[in-house]
């Protein structure tokens, strides 16, 4: 029972992406190919895969300056990207099967912006300037 009311549920919400979601919607309207919204999803699962280290990172980095609290709120943070990888898969598998199956990968930007972000946590007083929003 409860079984049959969570797959009405999760139909509901496939067919309400297939109506709302820009991604979607310009992929059923050819301005958005396949192609280029696979290499996005892959992107992002790819940055999601990469969240945990650049936590860890930034911990260390936060530990390493005597900043408690921002390694504090790292380790919270390090907690909650628990399955980020996952998340455009879980956002596209109950409205578009497959979409993520013949992904050729992450674009080159995004190596960029890990390299970036890397180079901001390594950075002596990138921690002093750079704060939680919460």
């Amino acid at each position: 029972m409860i079984g049959n009311a969570l797959r009405a549920e999760i139909d509901r919400y496939a067919s309400e992406m297939r109506r709302s979601s820009p991604i979607f919607c310009k992929v059923e309207d050819g301005t958005l190919t396949r192609a280029q919204a696979q290499a996005f999803l892959e992107s992002l699962r790819f940055l999601g895969r990469q969240t945990p280290a650049l936590l860890l990172r930034a911990r260390g980095r936060a530990t390493a300056t005597g900043d408690d609290a921002l390694a504090a709120f790292y380790s919270q943070a390090l907690r909650e990207a628990e399955d980020h990888e996952s998340w455009p898969t879980w956002d596209i598998d109950p409205v578009s099967t497959g979409l993520l199956e013949t992904s050729r990968g992450a674009v080159p930007s995004i190596g960029r912006l890990l390299t970036y972000l890397e180079g901001m946590i390594d950075a002596s007083d990138s921690l002093s300037r750079v704060r939680p929003l919460c």
